[in-house]
């Protein structure tokens, strides 16, 4: 699965650009203007987590098993199990190529990133994927 995966990211790293195109700029207002309609409780304890944003997934992260056409990624320890202190490794990553790519227009696009945000932030306070279903996040 990982050599397969590899491929489909070298493919779709040499691949000419969609129709769609965002700046990192761009990813990271619309994302912070998501984390703005949380309430202010909630976006106190997302102070320490930051939200990165890349084109796509790294060769490590699909080496790992990460797919490589995934939106967007939380790494760390939940908050839930992280005893009230985030690891400094805690983040959201958010793959810009990607979102692009798996949107029809802007409109799509700035809707998918917030979807996007608020599904990898759902995670850090300890949601899963049946849980993130259930709430349209999916």
């Amino acid at each position: 699965m990982v050599a397969a995966w590899q491929e489909v990211r070298r493919l779709d790293l040499a691949a000419e650009p969609g129709p769609l195109e965002i700046s990192e700029d761009d990813v990271e207002q619309i994302a912070l203007q998501t984390l703005a309609e949380l309430p202010p409780q909630i976006r106190e304890k997302l102070e320490r987590v930051p939200i990165l944003i890349d084109d796509a997934p790294s060769e490590a992260l699909v080496a790992d098993g990460i797919d490589p056409r995934l939106l967007g990624l939380f790494q760390g320890t939940p908050m839930p199990e992280d005893g009230g202190l985030a690891p400094t490794v805690t983040n959201i990553m958010l793959f810009r190529h990607n979102l692009a790519r798996a949107c029809a227009d802007a409109d799509h696009l700035a809707e998918e990133i917030r979807i996007t945000v608020l599904h990898e932030t759902a995670h850090y306070f300890g949601l899963d994927e049946d849980d993130l279903e259930a709430l349209g996040l999916d």
